[in-house]
């Protein structure tokens, strides 16, 4: 019994630092995403929340809105806000991902 206790109590904080990690995570992205151009837009009420909610969460997806491509992410759990960046904040903010990437792999090459 004692063993299952300690093994219910390991698997609640491996959770709860996978919660902490994927929360890291997307405060990444969305530090990245503000630096790269794109406004913050909390959703404070009903119909933005709806709206927000409309959107795949933590994924950047476009629209077309006014003849224009928007493109939008959506963070229901950490800021419950969308995102909003034109074309050229999102091509800033693929090359930020691509930096990063190649950054991490470097490190994980050379054993830092």
């Amino acid at each position: 019994m004692r063993y299952l206790t300690r093994v219910a109590a390991a698997a609640a904080l491996l959770a709860l630092a996978g919660c902490g990690l994927q929360q890291g995570v997307i405060e990444s992205q969305e530090h990245m995403l503000s630096a790269a151009g794109f406004g913050i837009h909390p959703a404070t009420s009903a119909e933005q929340q709806r709206q927000m909610a409309s959107l795949p969460p933590h994924h950047v997806v476009w629209r077309q809105q006014d003849g224009k491509l928007v493109f939008l992410f959506a963070d229901p759990l950490v800021c419950h806000c969308v995102f909003a960046g034109d074309e050229r904040a999102y091509q800033t903010y693929r090359r930020m991902v691509i930096e990063k990437h190649e950054a991490e792999a470097i490190c994980f090459r050379s054993g830092r």
